[in-house]
């Protein structure tokens, strides 16, 4: 039980996690103390020999084999939401007269606590918080992408 512990602490990195779980699978507090100065000392130890978190080093090698698998797609939709600014190109200004990115759709607008269906001639707000649909690739650039001509009609 001790060895599970200091085990897990130095892999992860997480003593204190260590303990509680540990804890739990043994359905006892009567090693709490030992399993305390293990965890601890293990977490010491692999600071110590410079080694990573087993998550961490998991992950790096991850995106390191799937590289084009993260940059996106422009066959999957994602949702952005987008904080209209006081003074932004968005503030006071209509949805139809914003220039969207290409393939982008305003799904929603909340002010307040009020959830709006939007149309092209929807007033936006300070304040307001839209949630726009667009495809993966271009999701990252929507805000840069996003500028205002002039005001409703």
């Amino acid at each position: 039980v001790i060895a599970m512990a200091g085990h897990f602490a130095a892999i992860v990195k997480s003593p204190i996690t260590a303990i509680i779980l540990i804890s739990e699978m043994t359905g006892s507090l009567n090693h709490l103390l030992s399993l305390a100065v293990v965890s601890l000392v293990a977490l010491l130890v692999s600071d110590l020999l410079k080694t990573r978190p087993i998550y961490e080093a998991l992950l790096d090698r991850m995106l390191q084999n799937n590289n084009s698998k993260l940059e996106g797609s422009y066959n999957k939709k994602t949702l952005v939401e987008v904080s209209v600014e006081l003074g932004s190109t968005m503030d006071n200004h209509c949805i139809k007269d914003i220039q969207w990115p290409e393939g982008s759709l305003v799904v929603s607008i909340l002010r307040g606590e009020k959830e709006i269906i939007p149309h092209g001639k929807t007033l936006l707000l300070a304040g307001d918080l839209v949630t726009v649909m667009t495809n993966e690739r271009t999701a990252p650039n929507v805000l840069e992408e996003i500028g205002a001509k002039a005001s409703c009609s």
